[in-house]
């Protein structure tokens, strides 16, 4: 082989191993995360149910009928809704933390055992629930229930 031909080559060599360390190891993010920044109850004012708010205070007041039936879902049932911000957020589940130690309501789960924000009420009870995040951030949103017989 020529020395001018081996030159070349050395040249070559050395030039792509100066661009591969300088651009070859830059990290790539293939998948973006977006954590959670806010959480918000959506649930408004309806024949059963009284939904106040002030301030940073959220209050959901139902109407006590009958006690709930979990076979048929009849009775005195609330179902909760929300929103969690952003919209594109990576996990946008939630959990419900409150006392679960109480029998006078229960959240209604699926097979998982995630609970899915309905609750049963067999007997007029008031409780404080916190809204979590279940991506880790730490958001959350307060809020009362009441279910009292009006």
């Amino acid at each position: 082989m020529k020395k001018s031909t081996l030159i070349i080559i050395g040249v070559i060599y050395i030039a792509s191993i100066v661009i591969i360390s300088v651009f070859g190891l830059v990290p790539k993010i293939y998948r973006k995360v977006y954590p959670v920044t806010k959480i918000e109850c959506l649930n408004e004012t309806d024949e059963k149910t009284i939904v106040r708010k002030n301030g940073d205070e959220f209050t959901i007041i139902v109407k006590f009928t009958e006690p709930a039936n979990a076979n048929d879902m009849s009775g005195t049932i609330l179902q909760l809704r929300w929103r969690v911000y952003p919209d594109n957020a990576t996990d946008n589940n939630v959990q419900f933390i409150y006392d679960k130690t109480r029998k006078n309501f229960q959240f209604v789960q699926d097979e998982s055992g995630r609970e899915l924000g309905t609750v049963l009420f067999f007997a007029p009870a008031t409780f404080n629930l916190t809204i979590l995040a279940a991506d880790g951030s730490g958001v959350k949103f307060n809020l009362l229930i009441r279910a009292i017989r009006i």
